[in-house]
């Protein structure tokens, strides 16, 4: 389908797709005819065009996205993330590595902490039931002593 061709009414000169048409008194024109300062101000008192979005940017060091919330940080010229600036900043200053906390695997208690914990159950029973006995002889002592 042919692209319609806009002619300005008072020359009647072609205009471009790309050249704005102005518009008079319902007339349109060419930016030469509409006169130069009414062009210009056309063109300023028309609304701006939507700037677009910045590309979202990346940690330099992790390569994860920088959310639009969250502020960039920069680490010798580089872009980086906020954790990511935090480590880099740690190895910097000489501190250690940082190292995120991993949970350690429970280890099985070594045969003489066994070995002395059940001893001490052992001794600890033993001496209860010490108790419970000579509680019982004694209850029944006095029960005996009771009885006419």
């Amino acid at each position: 389908m042919p692209v319609p061709i806009t002619v300005c009414e008072q020359c009647h000169r072609p205009l471009a797709p790309a050249e704005p048409a102005y518009v008079r008194r319902d007339r349109v024109l060419c930016r030469a005819c509409f006169g130069p300062q009414a062009a210009a101000a056309a063109d300023a008192a028309s609304p701006p065009a939507m700037a677009s979005p910045p590309p979202p940017q990346s940690c330099a060091n992790c390569s994860r996205i920088i959310g639009k919330l969250e502020s960039a940080q920069t680490f010798n010229g580089e872009v980086v993330c906020f954790e990511c600036a935090g480590r880099l900043a740690q190895q910097s200053a000489g501190a250690a590595p940082y190292r995120s906390p991993s949970p350690s695997p429970i280890s099985a208690p070594s045969p003489a902490v066994t070995e002395s914990a059940v001893a001490n159950g052992i001794v600890r029973a033993a001496v209860g039931l010490f108790i419970v006995l000579a509680l019982l002889g004694a209850a029944l002592a006095i029960a005996v002593s009771k009885m006419p």
